[in-house]
Parts: structure tokens; C-alpha cells; sequence
């Protein structure tokens, strides 16, 4: 990779911000206390939960009613 690059043209170049992004949105979902997720539901509600944060849940609601 260009390092020196990305970095001048502002790309993060660090994971960090990555791995709070992942905390962030399976750890506000899914890691309350009590709670306990089969992997297809954790994959599903996941993905919702994703399309939400991204601003995609009225594109979202579309596609499941086409």
C-alpha cells in the first residue's frame, strides 16, 4: 500500500477507528446484558442494524416489500 500517500490525501490509515465502528454497532445490539444471539439471528439483526446506522432503512423497507 501507499502509506505516505493515503495518509497526504487523508485516508486513516490505522484500524482503530474500524474496530470502534464494529464495537459500536454490535456491542450497543448485542452484548446487553442477558442477551444471547443464534447465528442467523445475529447475522440478520446485524444487518439491520447496519442498514439503519448507514441511513439505508427506508431503501431497506423498499426492498422487502418489492
Amino acid at each position: 500500500m501507499k502509506y505516505g500517500e493515503y495518509i497526504r490525501q487523508g485516508f486513516h490509515i490505522g484500524s482503530d477507528i474500524i474496530e470502534a465502528g464494529c464495537k459500536h454497532v454490535t456491542g450497543d445490539r448485542f452484548k446487553q446484558s442477558g442477551m444471547r444471539w443464534p447465528r442467523p439471528g445475529a447475522k440478520n439483526l446485524l444487518a439491520l442494524r447496519a442498514a439503519y446506522l448507514n441511513g439505508d432503512w427506508e431503501n431497506l423497507q423498499q426492498a422487502m416489500h418489492n
